[in-house]
């Protein structure tokens, strides 16, 4: 079970990454990894807790999803430990007054070990969350912050959720600036053509087009240069550095 890369050589094929959040991306490589594709055929029913808890720890997953659907189609459970916009939820402290519940539909929550694993749309915008042993959508709930090094990060997510919760306007996703989101592209499409046997200079030519490419010797040319790292950080992603997109690079 593994994606479809035939289509690596039309651009227009990867128009739909441009939409997609870090979550969506990060995927996108992770369902391209053959170790995935084969833990996914050996552990899919994820039936012992002890696999299931491997499994989280070496993908970054709540429940394995399956490769051969895109992010447009599969939505996928990350654990707050790899994903920091994976709000944990709990119940309010008696110390406050808030009495405002989470109105979470059954269909969109799948149960693990010990808590509730949920995803909550307001509008068209799906948030991940975890509700906490013993706490349920329907009472008064509270975010659970660590106070770790992507703190800044879940705060930021707090407050996208929050805004959206009350109708305001949100606050954008910075996790990814434009750039980053472009090179991506390019990283997956030489990565799908490469696992269909393609030269570098066939990758070329359908990323920048083979008029261009010819100007310049392939030996020397700048572009070989480029195609040749595009390979190589898409398998990079793909093998774990998928995890990187779903935080921030913050300076320390």
């Amino acid at each position: 079970m593994q994606p479809d890369p035939s289509h690596w050589r039309s651009k227009e094929s990867y128009n739909y990454l441009e939409g997609l959040p870090p979550e969506g991306l990060a995927w996108e490589f992770l369902r391209r990894n053959t170790n995935y594709q084969r833990d996914y055929n050996t552990h899919k029913t994820e039936r012992r807790l002890r696999d299931r808890a491997e499994l989280t720890k070496r993908w970054g997953m709540q429940f394995l999803a399956d490769p051969r659907n895109s992010a447009l189609d599969e939505h996928v459970y990350w654990s707050p430990k790899v994903n920091p916009a994976v709000l944990v939820i709990t119940r309010t402290p008696d110390i406050f007054e808030s009495k405002m519940p989470l109105d979470v539909p059954n269909h969109l929550t799948r149960k693990s070990a010990g808590h509730l694993n949920a995803v909550s749309v307001i509008g068209d915008l799906p948030f991940n969350i975890i509700f906490a042993a013993r706490t349920r959508p329907h009472e008064p709930c509270a975010a659970v912050l660590p106070l770790d090094d992507d703190c800044l990060s879940r705060i930021e997510a707090l407050i996208r959720f929050w805004s959206a919760l009350h109708g305001r306007s949100l606050p954008p996703d910075t996790r990814l600036t434009s750039q980053q989101r472009r090179r991506i592209r390019l990283m997956m499409q030489a990565l799908d053509g490469r696992s269909e046997g393609a030269t570098y200079r066939e990758i070329a030519d359908a990323i920048y087009g083979a008029t261009r490419v010819a100007i310049d010797a392939w030996k020397t040319s700048p572009l070989r240069d480029s195609t040749i790292a595009l390979v190589r950080d898409g398998k990079a992603m793909a093998e774990g550095e998928y995890r990187q997109l779903l935080k921030h690079r913050r300076r320390r």
